[in-house]
C-alpha cells in the first residue's frame, strides 16, 4: 500500500509510438512481447487518477527503432514523441 504523498513511476513502451505499433504487430514472432499488453500514455494516466493519483510528470526517450539506433538516445520531458516513458505519479 502506497501511503498518501508517496509516488509510483511507470516505465512503458507507449502503444501509440512507432515502436509499440511495431511491437504489437510483430508479437506473436517474439519470446518477450508474445503475452504483452500493450497500452498508452493516456490509458495509464486514465487509470491511474481513477487510482487516486495526481501531480504527473512525464519523460520520453527512444525517439528511433532500436536497429537505427547508434549513440545513446537523448531524454526529453513529456510524451508523444519518444516510445518509452516514464511516468511519475503522487498517490
Amino acid at each position: 500500500m502506497l501511503r498518501p504523498g508517496g509516488c509510483i513511476l511507470i516505465g512503458l513502451i507507449d502503444k501509440e509510438s512507432p515502436l509499440g505499433i511495431f511491437y504489437q504487430m510483430h508479437k506473436d514472432k517474439s519470446v518477450f512481447y508474445v503475452a504483452a499488453t500493450f497500452y498508452s500514455v493516456d490509458e495509464v494516466v486514465s487509470l491511474l487518477k481513477h487510482a487516486g493519483f495526481g501531480g504527473f510528470r512525464f519523460t520520453q526517450t527512444i525517439f528511433r527503432h532500436p536497429a537505427d539506433i547508434k549513440e545513446v538516445e537523448p531524454v526529453k520531458e513529456g510524451y508523444g514523441e519518444g516510445s518509452f516513458v516514464v511516468i511519475k505519479a503522487v498517490k
